[in-house]
């Protein structure tokens, strides 16, 4: 009777991790049957992304059915407490490794949910617009492309593999027994706010968060972080010898900014602005990782300016600021006349020979440039009148065009905002609505996107599970 009721307890146990890899193996082809491009034929956009979850889960499931191989070999010389104990320990594993597979797979599955789909899957395009260059322009080997997923935030925020702090995590994978993995996530993430879903201008920003994954890729183990944090923080000193420090603490989200104006030209300078500026009481005011809004606004004005895409005053006005702010701040004054020194590293060359930012990304600044007749304006003014109804514009697959398309989205919007009330501007919203989502997507650039995934410290799964003691995995 005892061996029965043992052998039936392993098999208990062995039926629920069978559930378990049944279900991972049937989302693995959920997820390919649907990376499809238009024509059918499988694209592999989100290959390396769901390899990497998947094979976490699987090995850690490997490792247990390992385990309770063991037992099963063993079975004549173990008690039946003991094997109702080991089997119970198998249990709680399972569920956790039901718990780490599900924080990724509900991101993932954004893209199957009708109201998050559109913005979700134009979310990718837009990313790989601005991430993939670099790696054509230098050669470094690509890992895998973040993923997009909109969050409960109300800023975007990128979140490196050992960045983890920064997402919103259950308290019992933040705390419990799963903190240890995901101290190293297996793939970066990028999250966005609800936001983005009613407001396709707003996936401009998408430029700004690609610009940390960037910087931090540029030499190996974050090295031109450093480098460029001195370099803001030379310009800082020319200026005033006590701001070196704290515009050195701003540094990555200085080259975010000025990667932003590079991916999507001066709507990356307005678009912010909607955010920037409408803190109530903070525009003047040092933040621990950003200057003040005023500065920051400034700033990315310069940056524009000096890449050649219009007077700094008019693009920082344009985008909501208002100079006479800083009349009374002396602080506000001095970062005004650094952020103009800061704003030339635009042109400084990157380290062991790589191309310069603007060259990676191929800007252009014509792409912004109206002109007399729309044939003759730049891309981005192109889409944005075709995005509220004006002349038509077909979709492309050049790897440039998805944020040539969410920077149109932009200026469509600012447009709009300028409308007197009526039938056409009711038209125009509508266009807006309904065409952005729908025109990033159909620009997606075709082919498979896998990357290569780096070494990042992050600790297997299975191993992670099995070192749990009693108290953490039945606590």
């Amino acid at each position: 009777m005892n061996e029965a009721s043992k052998e039936l307890r392993i098999y208990q146990t062995s039926s629920e991790l069978e559930r378990l890899r049944d279900a991972l193996k049937k989302w693995q082809q959920k997820r390919t049957g649907s990376d499809r491009e238009a024509n059918g034929k499988y694209r592999g956009q989100y290959q390396s992304q769901v390899a990497l979850i998947v094979n976490e889960v699987s090995g850690a499931a490997d490792t247990i059915e390992a385990n309770l191989k063991e037992l099963t070999d063993q079975l004549p010389n173990l008690s039946l407490g003991s094997v109702f104990q080991d089997c119970a320990r198998n249990d709680r594993r399972i569920i956790w490794l039901w718990q780490a597979w599900e924080y990724f797979r509900e991101k993932f599955d954004q893209r199957d949910d009708p109201d998050l789909a559109s913005s979700v899957r134009a979310a990718d395009e837009v990313l790989w617009s601005c991430y993939k260059p670099f790696f054509e322009a230098t050669g470094i080997t690509m890992p895998p492309a973040p993923l997009p997923y909109i969050e409960h935030t109300y800023s975007p925020t990128a979140v490196r593999p050992d960045q983890s702090s920064h997402i919103e995590k259950e308290e019992e994978i933040d705390e419990g027994p799963l903190k240890r993995f995901f101290a190293n996530l297996p793939l970066p993430l990028l999250q966005l706010p609800p936001t983005v879903v009613s407001a396709p201008w707003a996936h401009v920003l998408i430029g700004h968060e690609t610009g940390h994954f960037i910087q931090d890729l540029i030499q190996p183990k974050g090295g031109y972080r450093k480098i460029f944090r001195e370099k803001v923080q030379a310009a800082a000193k020319r200026i005033s010898p006590d701001a070196e420090s704290v515009w050195g603490k701003w540094a990555p989200e200085i080259f975010a900014d000025l990667f932003s104006v590079l991916a999507m030209g001066p709507w990356a300078v307005w678009v912010m602005g909607q955010f920037e500026l409408a803190r109530p009481g903070k525009c003047t005011t040092r933040g621990t990782n950003y200057p003040s809004a005023l500065t920051r606004i400034f700033l990315m004005a310069q940056f524009a300016a000096k890449a050649g895409l219009g007077n700094a005053a008019d693009l920082a006005t344009e985008a909501g600021l208002d100079p006479t702010l800083a009349a009374d701040s002396e602080e506000v004054k001095t970062d005004l006349k650094i952020a103009e020194e800061v704003a030339a590293l635009i042109d400084d060359s990157l380290p062991d020979g790589l191309p310069l930012l603007r060259e990676m990304l191929d800007f252009k600044a014509a792409d912004y440039k109206p002109e007399i007749g729309l044939e003759n304006a730049g891309e981005v003014v192109q889409w944005a009148s075709a995005l509220i109804g004006g002349t038509a514009k077909a979709d492309d697959t050049n790897l440039r065009t998805a944020r040539m398309v969410a920077a149109g989205a932009a200026q469509a919007w600012k447009e709009v905002t300028v409308m007197p009330g009526g039938p056409a501007r009711e038209d125009a919203l509508r266009f807006l609505r309904k065409d952005v989502f729908p025109h990033m997507i159909a620009c997606a650039e075709g082919g498979k996107r896998a990357g290569v995934s780096q070494p990042g410290g992050q600790v297997p799964l299975g191993k992670i599970i099995f070192e749990l003691g009693d108290d953490e995995l039945f606590g």
